[in-house]
């Protein structure tokens, strides 16, 4: 009886501390979903390589880079769109 207490006591030590991560990390994503940043730094038509399409013509290929301005935090969440 003792062992068995012994392995509940460390589970649900686990899944408070599981429990507590999800719930921190669903604070810090609700950053991104209001308007707090209505204005965007961006940048448009930057080329990050060159590729060859259908026909062998050289092609560049581009990106747009847009992040909130005025945000100072240095780690925030990446999507990336991949499209042709």
């Amino acid at each position: 009886m003792k062992i068995a207490l012994h392995s509940l006591y460390w589970c649900m030590k686990y899944l408070l501390i599981i429990v507590g991560l999800l719930y921190s990390l669903n604070g810090f994503a609700q950053r991104y979903l209001t308007d707090d940043f209505p204005v965007l730094d961006s940048i448009i038509g930057s080329s990050y390589g060159t590729a060859i399409d259908y026909e062998s013509n050289i092609q560049d290929l581009l990106f747009d880079f847009y992040e909130p301005s005025g945000d100072i935090l240095e780690k925030r969440p990446l999507i990336m769109m991949n499209y042709e």
